[in-house]
């Protein structure tokens, strides 16, 4: 594999026939977890990149990650044809629904879903707010000028999913599941 970056004066070259060898204990959103952890050269080009200690760390097959999705909740769904279905609805469907999925270093589900809505509310709210105040909330990393250039969309937040529609920002938050052409997705 070979990775470029902006402001990098080198690629760097991965081989992916192999694997790493030093196993590493780690905690991936709340989870602990172990991982293959690339070597010191690897390693210093991403650190060098983003500006802070970072490692690439790759699955490790051995000791999967698994998350447990419990849902007792009454909150709506959304139904791609028929709009937010009610709560009962929503409850008699979810009422102590349990899974049981491995998703490695992935956030806690396989699919992120984020609704045009709540985009266009972040965008509002970075044009009415200060450029000074929006600085001292972003991470050290990402305040180099090209990770702040360029209009707020949807991509930036690398959804799955986008709802869109005469539907309130951040509703999504609240939906377990969504159908889409009578497939049912959990969120």
């Amino acid at each position: 594999m070979r990775i470029e970056a902006p402001g990098m004066s080198k690629p760097l070259a991965i081989p992916l026939d192999t694997s790493p060898s030093t196993t590493i204990a780690m905690r991936v959103c709340g989870d602990r977890s172990q991982g293959l952890v690339y070597n010191q050269q690897v390693n210093e080009w991403f650190s060098e990149f983003v500006g802070v200690p970072c490692s690439l760390v790759r699955t490790l097959l051995d000791a999967p990650r698994v998350c447990n999705v419990q849902r007792i909740s009454s909150t709506p769904s959304l139904n791609s044809s028929t709009g937010p279905s009610p709560p009962a609805a929503a409850a008699a469907t979810l009422s102590n629904l349990s899974i049981s999925t491995t998703i490695s270093f992935a956030n806690e589900s396989q699919f992120l879903l984020v609704s045009q809505a709540s985009v266009e509310e972040l965008a509002r709210r970075m044009r009415s707010t200060p450029t000074e105040r929006v600085l001292e909330s972003v991470p050290e990393f990402m305040r180099k000028p090209q990770a702040l250039v360029g209009a707020i969309d949807a991509l930036r937040f690398r959804p799955n999913l986008v709802v869109s529609g005469s539907i309130p920002p951040h509703i999504e938050d609240t939906w377990h599941q969504i159908s889409i052409n009578n497939i049912t997705f959990m969120v």
